[in-house]
């Protein structure tokens, strides 16, 4: 099954826009952990290991899994397929493993 061009475009900036927003939020669970290991404040640390829980199961959780979704659009429609490609198979594991940790 192939689609039209515009298709493809937006299926990729919908692929790209959810992986940035993915890349986004690890930064921030990186900066926000570096934060809670660095304080000796009771209330910071747990603060952050809160906000680090909710990121994770909100905005890192829905931006992996639809990440994933258009991806896998993206092979079937597409002439890349699923294991034409070194860097699709790359991508694919890396994030299914990412998703399974987040579950």
């Amino acid at each position: 099954m192939r689609v039209s061009k515009n298709t493809k475009r937006g299926f990729v900036t919908g692929h790209l826009l959810f992986a940035a927003i993915m890349f986004g939020t690890t930064i921030t669970l990186i900066l926000l952990s570096g934060g809670a290991s660095v304080t000796n404040e009771v209330r910071v640390m747990q603060r952050n290991y809160e906000d680090m829980h909710l990121i994770s199961i909100t905005i890192l959780r829905g931006s992996t899994f639809a990440t994933i979704i258009t991806g896998i659009l993206l092979s079937m429609m597409t002439v890349w397929g699923f294991f034409k490609f070194y860097w699709i198979i790359a991508k694919e594991v890396l994030s299914i493993i990412l998703f399974a940790v987040n579950i």
